[in-house]
């Protein structure tokens, strides 16, 4: 698969025989450290707790077997950083890992390993604890028949993977038995006259009678830190995007696309009336990596809508405003999620209870195209930072900002900010400056006076 989703991993490398082929190690001082608990993965990103480092460098997932590849890496600071994530190669990982430093000691933002970004060592040994993972790849897939399949299952012990559908108590409508480690191809028999558009694959244990599933009871859904996997994937019309700049062949890629009949998958930009910028033929079925020639580079905004339509008119020729329309879910609203096309911001709002118990304000994603930092600005006079995290270039998930909650306002700003003056330090008023594009700066508000999470993102504003 081209792009994947979610997973789980956990790595024990013995690291002494093969360090010699990695490259020079790198002497470390002894505030170089490396936190990482186990955990289930989602949308094929793991979170390392806190790496500190001497100096700029790099995180990186080494899978263990075929000489220890690395299946994700990510940059990091000089000094401590925290909920650093990393997104990882599903085809590629294993039952266990581990989450090596690296230096930054070639090319400045580019990892070059096996090159100079060698290892960080410590009497000897690279800093590279192990850590266990659980979790499920499934593709979206129109049902034929009484079958689900799933690509691939991590497990930490024998169980179960158990198909719920969405309807109300979210039933079991099939179940396999899986074994502790890889599972791959995994069908799963299920009622399908219980089958929904939108279904989850659950990873359960066999706590009870060996062999035979019982849930409800003692057969409860696998925990591993404080996470369980419940993978979701659709059996209808469906798109899933990724976060991305926009190719130097002025493509943007479409990672999975659901397709019940043939169609379209055009990109519309955000700008008045969501013009159609881009289009590409999809067949019946599940398309993978679909690339979407963008018609005018110069209309591509910072935010577009991914969106799904059919091919009614003409067969093979795009005609919309016309016959091409939109394809509906459910709830008659157009499929069409959306998606960063350059240097953006996307956040939920999120409720004044839930930002005091955790003491942060949550971002689901950014992408930048130089390291720097989100920035929580209260509306407050003078609009003071309140919070502020480290983001490398590139697509970050879910970016835990720390805020001060007495100086919490509804709303706040998520904003952009650059990395300029010393790396890993935020100096702002200072050298810090927000990112500004067309005159304006990269801040989506948040409202905060509600509570819990919402559901839909708020964009990038420019």
């Amino acid at each position: 698969m081209v792009f994947k989703r979610l997973a789980v991993v956990v790595v024990i490398i013995l690291f002494t025989a093969v360090l010699p082929r990695l490259g020079a190690p790198v002497s470390a001082q002894a505030s170089d450290s490396v936190s990482v608990a186990d955990q289930a993965i989602l949308l094929d990103w793991i979170v390392i707790d806190k790496v500190v480092a001497k100096q700029a460098g790099w995180i990186a997932i080494h899978a263990s077997s075929d000489g220890s590849p690395v299946i994700g890496e990510t940059y990091v600071h000089p000094g401590e950083n925290t909920n650093v994530g990393v997104e990882i190669d599903l085809d590629k990982v294993t039952a266990q890992m581990t989450a090596m430093l690296h230096i930054d000691a070639g090319k400045p933002g580019v990892y070059e390993f096996p090159g100079p970004d060698a290892p960080v060592v410590v009497d000897g040994k690279p800093i590279n604890p192990p850590f266990k993972v659980i979790g499920v790849d499934v593709d979206d897939q129109l049902l034929e028949g009484n079958t689900v399949s799933i690509a691939k299952i991590i497990a930490q012990q024998d169980g179960w993977i158990a198909i719920h559908s969405s309807a109300q108590g979210s039933p079991v409508i099939g179940n396999a038995p899986i074994k502790a480690g890889i599972n791959e191809n995994v069908s799963v028999t299920i009622d399908p006259a219980k089958a929904t558009d939108r279904m989850t694959a659950m990873i359960h244990i066999d706590a009870g009678k060996v062999g035979t599933y019982e849930f409800p009871g003692p057969d409860a859904p696998a925990m591993l830190g404080t996470g369980a996997v419940n993978a979701p994937f659709w059996t209808t019309d469906h798109v899933r995007v990724a976060y991305q700049f926009m190719a130097d062949d002025k493509t943007l890629t479409v990672p999975y696309i659901l397709a019940k009949q043939d169609g379209w998958i055009v990109i519309h930009s955000s700008a008045q009336g969501a013009p159609a910028i881009g289009h590409a033929p999809v067949k019946k079925g599940l398309n993978e990596g679909v690339k979407v020639t963008i018609d005018d580079p110069k209309t591509l905004t910072p935010v577009v809508a991914v969106m799904l339509h059919v091919d009614a008119g003409k067969i093979g020729t795009y005609e919309f405003p016309g016959p091409d329309a939109p394809v509906l879910d459910a709830s008659k609203n157009a499929i069409a999620p959306l998606t960063l096309a350059d240097e953006g911001v996307l956040a939920r709002d999120q409720g004044t209870d839930v930002i005091k118990k955790n003491g942060m304000i949550q971002i689901d994603w950014v992408l930048a195209k130089q390291a720097g930092w989100i920035a929580i600005h209260s509306s407050a006079s003078g609009f003071p930072v309140i919070g502020h995290a480290y983001v490398p270039a590139g697509v970050s998930f879910r970016v835990m900002v720390p805020v001060d909650v007495s100086k919490l306002t509804d709303p706040v700003t998520a904003m952009l900010h650059i990395d300029a003056g010393q790396p890993g330090v935020y100096e702002f008023p200072g050298p810090d400056a927000p990112v500004v594009v067309d005159g304006k700066p990269i801040n989506p508000p948040i409202k905060t006076g509600g509570t819990g999470m919402g559901a839909a993102m708020n964009p990038a504003q420019r």
